[in-house]
């Protein structure tokens, strides 16, 4: 399905395309370097304890509260990064709209990183059919979004190459319905964050899927005994 997207968006953007998945890439590359942060080995002794037995809702509870704590450390290192980047350095971006784009995909890895609360119970209970059925809705939700941003066209784009910014325009392949022409002219206003957008809204998906199947988990307050239980797996 997600070649099939891509396939696609070639077709209605044509050089611009590559372009659009190059800045999206560089903002999922550049948060996913931090995201070991909220990490750093307690999923698998998440998975651990809970297959071994141990109380449901505190193991849940506790790993809440870590996973809580260590993703609130990632979005200040990253913003921390960003403001360290721009004006203690006196660096920047190639272009404005690749530092929004970075913000957009540190809220994409926020939900990941709370997402993995659930799937990665639902694998210690060895219940892999609801960590699938959560996932398959990224492309569900993501592909058909993008295909919508690219059938938008591009208006006014600026592309910094070598510190040279080029504009982009883009006409739409297809004439929308007049009462959407408010909603496409947004579209190819904003292109590359709408097309970063779509995988945001791919991930939100797959959170409130795997949230609906987790609700009839018991969730109890966090154990300071359960927590070093979890820093010694992870160590």
């Amino acid at each position: 399905m997600g070649m099939l997207g891509l396939l696609i968006i070639a077709k209605l953007w044509g050089d611009f395309a590559t372009t659009a998945l190059g800045v999206v890439g560089f903002g999922m590359a550049f948060v996913g370097m931090f995201s070991f942060i909220s990490d750093l080995g307690f999923n698998a002794a998440h998975t651990k304890r809970m297959s071994e037995g141990k109380d449901p809702g505190t193991c849940i509870g506790t790993f809440i509260a870590i996973k809580l704590t260590l993703t609130g450390i990632m979005v200040t290192i990253v913003i921390g990064g960003i403001f360290i980047w721009k004006y203690v350095l006196q660096q920047g971006f190639y272009d404005a709209t690749k530092e929004s784009i970075i913000y957009i995909f540190l809220i994409y890895y926020v939900i990941l990183s709370l997402y993995q609360i659930m799937t990665l119970t639902f694998n210690a209970k060895i219940e892999i059919a609801k960590s699938q059925i959560s996932a398959v809705m990224d492309p569900l939700v993501r592909v058909p979004l993008m295909i919508i941003v690219a059938l938008a066209g591009v208006t006014g784009a600026y592309i910094g190459i070598n510190g040279i910014s080029s504009e982009v325009n883009i006409s739409a392949k297809y004439i929308w319905p007049a009462f959407l022409h408010p909603l496409q002219g947004f579209l190819a206003s904003h292109a590359l964050g709408a097309f970063a957008t779509a995988y945001l809204l791919g991930v939100a998906a797959v959170f409130v899927m795997a949230f609906i199947q987790f609700r009839s988990y018991p969730i109890k307050r966090p154990s300071k005994e359960y927590a070093k239980s979890y820093m010694h797996f992870a160590l």
